[in-house]
């Protein structure tokens, strides 16, 4: 008699982070934009509740999860 197949687990992604330089752009870091607003805009929308709020990573850094990036971006 076989043995039972094993399939495998399909493995979960751990969440990837992004900095505002990968949202906003970065011409110096010849990073395009995901959302082409300014930097101002982006805080600005983060205080009326428009985007999520970051992750902050330390004293002074902020991340933000790529999915709920992505979610905004598909609904613009």
């Amino acid at each position: 008699m076989k043995p039972p197949k094993q399939t495998p687990e399909s493995p979960t992604k751990p969440e990837r982070y992004l900095r505002i330089w990968d949202i906003l752009g970065d011409k110096k870091r010849d990073i395009l934009p995901i959302l082409p607003i300014s930097k101002s805009a982006w805080w600005a929308g983060i205080r009326k509740g428009m985007y999520p709020k970051g992750v902050k990573i330390s004293e002074r850094c902020t991340a933000w999860r790529e999915s709920e990036i992505r979610a905004i971006t598909e609904v613009t």
